[in-house]
């Protein structure tokens, strides 16, 4: 049945049902425009002209399109409405929503055939579901104080989401973005204030690029990246989390972000070795584990790729950092399995004389120890158990010779009057072996940068 925009709008005062209509020329909805119900429902209906909703203040109006197509282009602008919904609609023309406030906009399985933009959009809730925006869809100061999920269709290409105008932010609670596997389109999130991320499907041909975002929390499960991701300037607020689990992250770019501000990061059954880091600081801890063996095999694991990345970036630095504690991971793993008790004696000594090749600092200080150690119960065992502070700098020159493992032992100490040094030649074989593994522990670990 064909009627008139103003046949229609004069039905909006009686009617809150509609079905199977079609409306020939522009309809203009405005606060003048009485409305019967708070409940507005519009099903199968076909609106020939432009769609317009300007300056309706109706906070407790709900209205549902379904299975509704628009010709032309569909507008609404300064109005405040308690939700709006839009399911299996057909937008032939453009889409515009300018200074909309609603507790909740919904878009499931429509067609949008020409550009749609929101500017200036405050609501509870934003979902956009697998619709095919098939000329772009741009959004621009955006306030979600509750949850914006994002599903793009197969075939939509652009989704602009971008909140900057001047120095001004707007905030969007939880955003969750899911990609589906044939998508060849991409999605741009630009100067975003987020409480929570979260990024999940298939990206095998489509793009995701993060910039100039600030968040609390990130976490990214079940995600599988072959195509391209880029996160830049991505700045954690104070107490953020980042979360990885069950993804692989591909050929990921990630530029200028400190890692470090973020309070805990998990990363759990994931693939990040194959990441492009650029110009961003690594944390402390990468992983928190509850120390059973499972996360201590999944911490080992995350430091074992991130030593790669280091190696392929050519970044010596976080390469010997990652390694050590690759292998802190791997000391406290057999330590809780039953294994060779000569490996686990390997890695402890390791870890206590210089921390996997890490800090020369422990070695040295432990090869003076027990240098002074040794050297003192030589003499010791030669029956020089008074000390003469006359003979301190004979005693440092002595020490020194000491320390040196091929040392000649009469020239170190005096046995012409003592025939009975047995004792003494043990403790200076046994000082041998251990000065002799220290120094290559002190020299292993000061050459770290250079040794190949």
């Amino acid at each position: 049945m064909s009627i008139t925009s103003k046949e229609f709008t004069t039905r909006l005062e009686f009617e809150s049902n509609w079905d199977y209509e079609e409306v020939i020329n522009t309809v203009a909805i405005s606060n003048a425009t009485v409305i019967h119900s708070d409940n507005l429902n519009i099903n199968f209906t076909e609106f020939k002209g432009v769609f317009s909703i300007t300056n309706l203040n109706a906070p407790n109006l709900k209205i549902t399109f379904l299975n509704v197509t628009f010709w032309k282009n569909f507008n609404i602008v300064s109005s405040q409405f308690s939700s709006i919904e839009f399911s299996m609609c057909l937008f032939l023309g453009g889409i515009q929503f300018r200074t909309l406030t609603t507790q909740k906009l919904d878009f499931d399985n429509n067609v949008f055939d020409k550009g749609a933009t929101f500017i200036k959009v405050v609501t509870d809730m934003l979902n956009i579901n697998l619709n095919k925006i098939k000329a772009g869809l741009s959004i621009t100061e955006l306030t979600v104080t509750d949850k914006f999920s994002l599903a793009p269709d197969e075939d939509s290409t652009s989704i602009s989401i971008n909140n900057y105008s001047g120095n001004k932010f707007n905030k969007i609670n939880k955003l969750t973005l899911f990609q589906s596997v044939n998508n060849n389109g991409g999605v741009l999130f630009s100067n975003l204030v987020i409480h929570s991320f979260a990024l999940s499907g298939y990206n095998y041909k489509g793009t995701m690029v993060m910039k100039d975002v600030s968040l609390d929390k990130l976490t990214i499960e079940g995600f599988d990246n072959q195509s391209a991701v880029t996160f830049n300037r991505v700045t954690p607020n104070n107490g953020s989390t980042l979360k990885i689990e069950s993804s692989n992250l591909g050929k990921a770019s990630i530029y200028n972000i400190d890692f470090n501000k973020f309070q805990s990061i998990e990363i759990i059954d994931s693939s990040i070795s194959e990441i492009s880091p650029n110009n961003i600081r690594w944390c402390k801890n990468i992983v928190t584990t509850e120390n059973n063996i499972e996360d201590l095999l999944n911490e080992k694991e995350v430091y074992r790729q991130l030593k790669i990345i280091s190696i392929e970036n050519h970044d010596k630095f976080e390469e010997l950092r990652f390694a050590g504690l690759e292998m802190d991971s791997y000391y406290k793993q057999i330590k809780k399995q039953k294994g060779s008790r000569l490996d686990k004696f390997i890695l402890w000594t390791n870890r206590a004389s210089n921390r996997h090749g890490q800090d020369y600092g422990i070695a040295f200080v432990l090869l003076l120890a027990v240098s002074i150690f040794f050297y003192s119960l030589t003499k010791f065992s030669l029956g020089e158990t008074k000390v003469d502070f006359s003979y301190f700098s004979k005693d440092v020159g002595g020490l020194f010779q000491f320390i040196n493992p091929v040392h000649i032992f009469d020239k170190v100490f005096d046995v012409s009057k003592n025939n009975n040094y047995g004792w003494a030649l043990m403790w200076d074989g046994l000082s041998r072996i251990f000065i002799s593994y220290l120094i290559y522990q002190f020299v292993n670990a000061f050459r770290k940068f250079v040794k190949k």
